[in-house]
């Protein structure tokens, strides 16, 4: 009875595990919505041109790393984490210039 129930209790946990869980480098899904955040600020003119080619020129940077990266068929830690640094660092530049209020 009590392996009965352990077992069951460790099936369960697993099955939710699994259903929170994201691939670990989903580097792609990010970029999306950093792309969608920088095209809504955009369309509504809290950035200005300038600012939106630069970040527009970042997101296609990253793009390339990530592709430079995946040519092998797996991203490494130290890949992975160059990657993490841009879109972060992307992530506080489009928050710098959404609140920096130049026009």
């Amino acid at each position: 009875m009590k392996n009965i129930l352990m077992s069951s209790i460790l099936v369960l946990s697993g099955w939710t595990g699994h259903a929170f869980a994201q691939p670990k480098n989903s580097f792609e899904g990010e970029l999306r919505k950093q792309s969608n955040r920088i095209e809504l600020a955009r369309s509504r003119g809290v950035v200005t041109p300038k600012e939106y080619e630069k970040l527009i020129k970042e997101q296609q940077a990253i793009r390339n790393a990530i592709v430079k990266a995946q040519r092998d068929g797996y991203i490494d830690a130290k890949e992975a984490k160059g990657i993490r640094g841009k879109l972060d660092r992307s992530r506080n530049r489009l928050k710098k210039y959404k609140t920096n209020n130049e026009y």
